[in-house]
């Protein structure tokens, strides 16, 4: 029964963190497509931060458009 008690224990664990991830996913992916971005404009390229579908087609929707 103690095996089973960790192991119930640990699977609250991984679901709390699982929903604190999900809370700041999108957050997290702005901000590094925004860094990539602005080192490309650092690089000499013009840049484009935008969307590249809707969101209900994919919550990674995210595109970086540069040219040199």
């Amino acid at each position: 029964m103690l095996m089973e008690a960790k192991g119930r224990e640990r699977l609250r664990e991984i679901r709390a963190l699982s929903s604190f991830r999900a809370m700041f996913a999108r957050v997290l992916e702005v901000w590094i497509n925004t860094d990539r971005a602005l080192w490309l404009q650092d690089q000499g390229y013009n840049v484009e931060l935008g969307l590249c579908m809707p969101k209900h087609a994919s919550p990674r929707n995210l595109a970086i458009r540069a040219c040199y």
